[in-house]
């Protein structure tokens, strides 16, 4: 597996008919002295690819790959190359490998060392470290940071959070939030029970006041449909919806903003300047909400 290493490598598998695909790591495979009978990268099956373009003309008409994304494109790239596939970068991309063999997948995920490199988003990762003026290099953002950074915040994070007694600190206020959600969908649903509107918008609201009571301690009102247009929690609903949307095309889809600074790029840096404010404001809210409060988790959480 020693020619996996710092390559970007995603596991795909399906449950029902949703198809769940995983960024899992770039140095997955530890050093192998043995390198007998290891074959090299460009042996992996996946669809051809020419120097700087990558695979592009793939997907462009005609192509064996136009017009697959998503799951369809998993699922097209396994019934084409098989249970591992090579897809070289696209315009300055990252190389990837896409796993479908669950024993491979397991064996990837066993052999990750400790200081995984996983790339999230590559353009809010840009933000952070080149875009924003007021980027400190000692400050860890978990969805970001990779390798010894990443070790540390998890290092710090995890005896607490993941901690059986911290957990029960939210499980009355999280149950809250999902009743809440709950009878917000009965009220969307059609007569025959059906939900015709886009469930991922719904899944926001309840991500993001599940976020609000974990990470700041308090009620969102993410459901709540009188929200004026101008308030703090209606613009981070509409700033999460366009992250998704910009990321997908910049991120996600072949796109130039890596070589050239793109109209979309441009947006995507004043999203992610917006999202730093509004994140930046609700913060300062819930310090000075919880400022006085003598020290214990359930002082800090009234529901």
């Amino acid at each position: 597996m020693q020619v996996l290493r710092n390559r970007i490598i995603c596991t795909s598998f399906s449950v029902g008919n949703i198809s769940i695909r995983r960024c899992v790591s770039g140095l997955a495979c530890p050093m192998i002295e043995q390198r007998q009978n290891i074959k090299p990268f460009d042996e992996i099956p996946g669809p051809s690819s020419v120097p700087f373009l990558g695979p592009i003309h793939n997907f462009l008409p005609g192509g064996r790959l136009a017009g697959y994304k998503g799951v369809k494109l998993s699922e097209r790239l396994y019934k084409l190359y098989g249970p591992i596939v090579r897809l070289d970068g696209i315009l300055g991309g990252y190389d990837t490998v896409f796993l479908f063999d669950p024993d491979a997948v397991e064996h990837v995920l066993r052999s990750e060392d400790p200081t995984p490199v996983r790339p999230s988003l590559e353009t809010m990762e840009y933000y952070r470290k080149r875009y924003n003026k007021t980027y400190d290099p000692k400050r860890i953002v978990g969805l970001n940071d990779h390798g010894d950074s990443w070790r540390e915040f998890r290092t710090k994070v995890n005896p607490i959070m993941m901690h059986p007694k911290t957990i029960k600190v939210y499980a009355n206020a999280l149950e809250e939030v999902s009743n809440d959600m709950v009878d917000r969908l009965r009220t969307i649903r059609e007569d025959d029970h059906k939900i015709t509107k886009k469930l991922n918008v719904e899944m926001n609201l309840w991500a993001l006041e599940s976020i609000g009571v974990v990470a700041l301690g308090t009620r969102l009102n993410c459901f709540d449909t009188n929200l004026p247009t101008d308030s703090p929690v209606k613009k981070l609903i509409q700033n999460v919806h366009d992250i998704f949307n910009i990321a997908d095309k910049l991120d996600f889809n072949p796109s130039f903003w890596r070589l050239i600074s793109t109209p979309n790029f441009h947006k995507a840096m004043k999203i992610y300047e917006e999202h730093e404010k509004l994140t930046k404001y609700f913060i300062d809210q819930a310090i000075k909400k919880n400022r006085g409060i003598k020290k214990g988790f359930s002082r800090h959480f009234k529901f």
